[in-house]
């Protein structure tokens, strides 16, 4: 299924109706609420939309993005997933990754070589992750990664649970 905002701006055949049903379908409320009108209205003037004459002269700046409601959920959504990411493992890991490593006694060689292929395979999961993404789509991706994480932390815990072995 396309996105509303894709319905709005990049389809001409798309009707009002059809936007505002795939508005309502992807934020929960009813057709009708004023939260759904508001955002299909913000969505037909928002720049880059065809159907929003000489859309292409409006320069949206980063109050804009602050003072849109319809997008202030989508923001605070991003804002807290940052904030989130830089207490998980990964920080972590490329951050004292160096540290750890030559407090355990490897050679700075070891070291430099264990961070350059941290850091390119990094690199190569993220170029995946791209088009793994338009291949299968967001919730697949997510899903299987949440998966992924799932077996791996069971997996970790048992490895833990049992040591000597």
């Amino acid at each position: 299924p396309e996105s509303p905002r894709w319905l709005a701006g990049a389809s001409s055949n798309a009707s009002h109706a059809e936007i505002t049903k795939a508005v309502a379908k992807l934020r929960g409320f009813h057709e009708h609420s004023q939260e759904v009108i508001d955002e299909v209205q913000s969505m037909r003037k928002k720049p880059g939309n065809d159907s929003h004459p000489g859309a292409m002269d409006i320069k949206p700046g980063a109050l804009d993005l602050v003072r849109d409601h319809t997008l202030r959920r989508s923001l605070v959504l991003c804002v807290v997933a940052l904030v989130v990411q830089q207490f998980s493992g990964i920080t972590n890991a490329f951050n004292y990754s160096s540290i750890v490593l030559r407090q355990n006694g490897l050679d700075e060689t070891v070291i430099m070589t264990v961070a350059v292929l941290m850091m390119a395979g990094n690199l190569l999961v993220s170029i995946a992750v791209v088009f793994l993404m338009t291949l299968t789509g967001r919730r697949v991706l997510i899903l299987s990664s949440a998966s992924g994480m799932a077996i791996s932390l069971g997996g970790l815990t048992v490895a833990l649970m049992s040591p000597g072995y």
